[in-house]
């Protein structure tokens, strides 16, 4: 019999900051998708955010995402800040030097489109202000300065008697910003990244001189470092300790063939095969947490996970790069959406060293949301994390529990190597006054039911008491997708469990994630 037992309050905060978003000028993520050049017959939201659409604001507002991060990604490593502020008119239009150059080897499209500047700074932090988020910020450290990245903390964050204060004052916003969270570089360690480096070291002694000079304009803020392998961890940690606060990763499954990739043949087949290789696949990100746990640890001692923590702040699956233009070249699937919920309650599972993770990205480059000049088609990655965030518990802990069921074995698939996982994929979270407690659970099976008894340990002193209320992400087809023309063919669906004491189970679908809340 197949059994989980919710087994002890880990006493750990789980952070709802690991449902974050990232935004770029990157394909068609910010250029007519969140900022609206081309006029539509769209209702608009009032200025600053005038090429806002309204019907895409709601959308994003109804995942009540918790951070942002913009404006890169690689494009953060060439961008000046300052072309992006003052009256829009007068803003410089730029090459896009990160994405500007890619193109298709037919000519077909095109990543980056030249750069109007007219969402900059202050159209960021005041969508972020009316979506109740919290702003992340990269600075440009590939060919940027040290003295720029603290000015810009100084124009967000500083007082109006501040050089910089003053200027964001001139361009109609007296009041700080109060920018939290900064990331000093983007894939530094990349060939491929302005500013690149090679080793962890020497990234880590110019880290410093921005990281010292951005700290000068704003103490309080927060600061991140450019996490890869250990050996470049553990050099850079060891230069930077006391002047950081996150380390950040980044993955992309299921890194198929560069080639492949770039010309954009073809999208993973429908196959079990790639099914279960994908949906085991989030051990992979599982692994990268343990090592880069490891390496704080090596470097701050037994008690560095409370000094250090890590920033997931890029994660999604990327099939090929015509999806960096637009997420429907081709269209993400039920079983996508499955790998979010899977990577989700791993970010959960590690709570201790987990604070943040962006998933990118957000609005149509390989995102989540979709926009045409008549609707907006949201896909199943949109729809895990608006399970998760409809079933979040804030001032939560971390639940161990303990699974008895089958392994799922999966087969290398690009690269992805043979895996044997639990068939459930599960995470769980109680409040801090023990009255209500979420279980996450992805059924990872491609055409079978799994029937689960639910146990609650005397431990963590919870029994429910009422009925308990279940969302579900499934449909018949495990490759079913949402599109321009059928943009409601996968819907989250709602449900109750009556519940009056006694054992408990539940009968999870095939191909499905779902969130059970329970109340005490």
């Amino acid at each position: 019999m197949v059994k989980i037992i919710l087994d002890k309050n880990l006493n750990i905060p789980v952070s709802r900051f690991i449902l974050g978003h990232f935004i770029e000028h990157f394909g068609k993520c910010i250029e007519n998708g969140i900022w609206y050049y081309k006029d539509i017959d769209k209702t608009m939201l009032p200025e600053p955010l005038d090429r806002v659409r309204k019907d895409l604001f709601e959308v994003m507002d109804a995942l009540k995402p918790p951070v942002i991060r913009w404006p890169g990604g690689c494009f953060s490593d060439t961008y000046q800040w300052k072309d992006g502020i003052g009256p829009r008119d007068q803003r410089p239009r730029r090459k896009n030097k990160a994405w500007g150059g890619i193109k298709s080897i037919f000519g077909l499209f095109k990543i980056g489109p030249k750069e109007r500047n007219h969402f900059g700074t202050d159209e960021f932090c005041i969508l972020c202000e009316k979506l109740g988020a919290e702003k992340y910020i990269n600075v440009n450290f590939g060919s940027g300065t040290h003295q720029e990245a603290a000015e810009w903390v100084e124009y967000t964050n500083g007082a109006i008697g501040t050089k910089f204060g003053k200027l964001r004052a001139k361009n109609g916003r007296e009041k700080p910003y109060n920018v939290q969270f900064w990331g000093i570089g983007n894939e530094i360690f990349g060939w491929w990244e302005k500013g690149h480096c090679k080793t962890g070291e020497e990234y880590g002694k110019k880290y410093l001189d921005f990281a010292k000079a951005m700290l000068d304009a704003d103490p309080k803020i927060k600061l991140m470092a450019v996490g890869w392998n250990s050996d470049w961890n553990r050099s850079l940690l060891n230069i930077i300790k006391g002047h950081v606060d996150y380390i950040t990763l980044h993955t992309y499954l299921p890194e198929i063939n560069i080639l492949r990739n770039i010309l954009g043949w073809r999208s993973l087949p429908k196959s079990k095969k790639v099914y279960y290789a994908m949906l085991n696949s989030p051990f992979l990100v599982e692994e990268k947490l343990d090592a880069c746990e490891k390496d704080i640890l090596s470097i701050f001692g037994n008690d560095g996970l409370d000094e250090v923590k890590i920033a997931f702040d890029e994660w999604n699956i990327w099939y090929h790069f015509r999806q960096a233009l637009r997420a429907d070249k081709p269209h993400y699937n039920l079983r996508d959406g499955l790998w979010s919920a899977c990577v989700i309650n791993a970010f959960i599972r590690h709570a201790k060293s987990v604070y943040m993770a962006n998933f990118a990205q957000m609005v149509n480059a390989i995102a989540m949301i979709l926009t045409y000049d008549d609707k907006i088609v949201v896909n199943p990655h949109y729809l895990a994390f608006k399970m998760y965030g409809d079933a979040w518990i804030n001032d939560s802990s971390l639940l161990s529990t303990k699974l008895n069921c089958p392994d799922l074995i999966s087969e290398k698939y690009a690269n992805i190597p043979d895996l044997m996982r639990p068939l459930l994929d599960v995470s769980a979270i109680i409040s801090s006054d023990n009255k209500k407690l979420t279980l996450f659970c992805v059924n990872k099976h491609f055409e079978k039911s799994v029937n689960a008894d639910i146990e609650f340990n005397e431990a963590i002193l919870f029994k429910p008491k009422s009925n308990i209320k279940g969302t579900v992400l499934t449909h018949e087809d495990p490759h079913a997708k949402n599109t321009r023309k059928n943009p409601n063919n996968i819907q989250l669906q709602n449900f109750e469990i009556s519940y009056n004491g006694g054992s408990l189970s539940h009968k999870f679908p095939p191909h499905s994630a779902t969130a059970l809340q329970f109340f005490s």
